[in-house]
C-alpha cells in the first residue's frame, strides 16, 4: 500500500512533473531548479532569475485564471511563460506574516512580508507535516494544467526538504482540501478552486478512485462507471462562522468489530485522507481497539503476550505500531471485520485488508495498518481515514454539498494501465 500520485504539466513550454495526490492537505509544492536537497532524479521547474532582495515590485508571470486551454502544449508561436519567483515585496506576497514563523530572518520592509530564507528576494513558503517531514523555499507563479484543464497558479516551490518529504517516482505533492490550509504562510488559491473559479469545472467537486494498481482522478464530479451501485453521501462535519473548513472531515458514529459495537474514546471525528496510507487513531482510541482484540482474538499467534510476561521484555505483539507477524491466511482470517460507522454509511475493513501482506524473499509478513498519534485527539479530527481503507471505495468530494460520498469501487484503472498512480480525467 503506497501513495498515489498523477502527473501535471507546468509553465511553458510545460514541464510534467509527478505530484502526491493528498485530500488532506491544500499546498501545490514541487521542487525547483536550485534545489540543494531534494531528490537527483526529481523532475525539476526551471525558474527565472532570483529577484534581488530590494526589490518591490509586482510577480511577474500569470496571476488570474487563464480561461481555459491545455497546459499540456504551448500554441505554436505564443510567448514562454517560465515559472517565476514571487518577489518579496510584491503584493502577491502576503503582508504581515514575517512573524508567522520564526524561521523567517528576512522580511521585505514596507509590508512585512516573509521572505524566503534560501532566496531572500523572493516571497517565503514553508511546508510541515504532522510526520515531521516537510519543504521550504519560494512561492512561484507559471501556468498549471492537469487532464485538459488549466490554470495560472500561485504555487509553493521548493528550495529545501527532508529526505522523507516523497518517495520515489514522485516529485511533490498537490493538495486538494480547502484554502485555509493553502498558508505557508502567505495565503495562495489551491487547483481545484482555481479551476471552479475560472468556470473550467462543472462543479466544485472531484472523485479519486484509487486500487492496487492505480486509479483515476475525476475533476467536476463524479464518474459512474467506476463504483458499484448509488453514492451514499456523508455530510462534513459543522463548522461555525469563525471556525472555517479545513479538512474533509466527517462524524464518527461508532467503530464495530466483527458486528460488535466497542467503547471508543476520543473518536468523534474523522479527516478522510488520501495522503496517508494507513488508519490513524488517537491514543486512546487505538488503545481501546487494542484491549478489545486482546480480550475475544488471543488465539491468533502472536496477539497475545504471554501472562506473565519475561522479565525486562516490553510487551510481545504485532498489535502496535511498526510491527509485523509471520501470519498465514488462516490466522488472518481469525480476525474480525472492522466498521467505521459514519452517520448511516458503515465503511468496512475485511481482516486482509488491514493486515498488510509485506513479502521479503521467501518470508511472507503481515503488518498492521492501524497506528496511533500523539496529540491527535486535540486537532480537527480524532482519526484519519487513509488509503488502507479508501482503497476499496470510490470518494466523491463534493465540496458545494459540504459532503463526501463513498460506494463500492470497481475498475479504477482504465485504458489498461498498470502503474501505481492516479490518471486524471478531463472534468464532467
Amino acid at each position: 500500500m503506497g501513495e498515489y500520485f498523477l502527473a501535471l504539466a507546468v509553465g511553458s513550454p510545460p514541464v510534467d512533473v509527478h505530484v502526491q495526490i493528498d485530500t488532506g492537505s491544500s499546498t501545490l509544492a514541487l521542487p525547483l531548479d536550485p534545489c540543494v536537497t531534494c531528490r537527483k532524479d526529481a523532475r525539476r521547474l526551471p525558474v527565472g532569475p532570483l529577484p534581488p532582495p530590494a526589490l518591490a515590485g509586482p510577480a511577474a508571470g500569470i496571476h488570474g485564471g487563464s480561461g481555459g486551454g491545455g497546459a499540456g502544449a504551448a500554441a505554436a508561436g505564443a510567448p514562454s511563460v517560465p515559472s517565476e519567483l514571487v518577489p518579496c515585496g510584491s503584493p502577491t506576497c502576503g503582508a504581515d506574516t514575517c512573524d508567522a514563523y520564526a524561521i523567517c530572518r528576512t522580511c521585505s520592509p514596507a509590508r512585512r512580508a516573509c521572505c524566503a530564507p534560501d532566496a531572500p528576494g523572493a516571497c517565503a513558503f514553508f511546508l510541515r507535516y504532522a510526520d515531521e517531514s516537510g519543504a521550504r523555499g519560494a512561492l512561484v507563479t507559471a501556468p498549471v494544467g492537469v487532464a485538459n484543464v488549466s490554470t495560472g497558479l500561485t504555487f509553493g516551490g521548493i528550495l529545501a526538504d527532508t529526505p522523507d518529504f516523497e518517495r520515489p517516482l514522485v516529485d511533490g505533492i498537490l493538495g486538494l482540501a480547502y484554502p485555509p490550509l493553502a498558508c505557508n504562510p502567505t495565503c495562495v488559491t489551491p487547483l481545484v478552486d482555481a479551476l471552479f473559479a475560472d468556470g473550467q469545472l462543472a462543479a466544485d467537486a472531484f472523485g479519486i478512485c484509487t486500487g492496487r494498481a492505480g486509479g483515476t482522478l475525476t475533476l467536476g464530479g463524479a464518474d459512474g462507471s467506476l463504483y458499484d451501485g448509488d453514492l451514499a453521501y456523508v455530510p462534513l462535519a459543522p463548522r461555525s462562522r469563525h471556525r472555517p473548513r479545513l479538512f474533509y472531515d466527517v462524524l464518527v458514529s461508532g467503530v464495530t468489530a466483527g458486528g460488535v459495537p466497542l467503547e471508543v474514546p476520543d473518536l468523534a471525528t474523522a479527516i478522510v485522507d488520501s495522503g496517508t496510507t494507513v488508519v490513524v487513531l488517537a491514543p486512546a482510541a487505538f488503545g481501546a481497539l487494542k484491549a478489545h482484540f486482546q480480550t475475544h482474538y488471543c488465539h491468533v499467534p502472536g496477539l497475545c503476550p504471554p501472562v506473565p510476561a519475561p522479565r525486562g521484555r516490553v510487551e510481545a505483539t504485532w498489535f502496535q505500531p511498526g510491527y509485523c507477524a509471520t501470519l498465514s491466511d488462516a490466522d488472518v482470517a481469525g480476525l474480525p471485520t472492522l466498521t467505521f460507522h459514519l452517520g448511516g454509511v458503515g465503511l468496512s475493513l475485511e481482516p486482509s485488508e488491514y493486515m498488510l501482506r509485506f513479502a521479503a524473499g521467501r518470508l511472507v509478513y503481515r503488518c498492521l495498518g492501524i497506528t496511533f498519534l500523539d496529540g491527535l485527539q486535540s486537532q480537527e479530527a480524532q482519526a484519519i481515514l487513509g488509503n488502507v481503507l479508501l482503497v476499496k471505495y470510490y470518494a466523491h468530494y463534493d465540496r458545494g454539498g459540504d459532503r463526501v460520498g463513498f460506494a463500492r469501487a470497481n475498475g479504477c484503472v482504465r485504458g489498461g494501465q498498470s502503474l501505481a498512480k492516479l490518471l486524471a480525467d478531463g472534468a464532467g
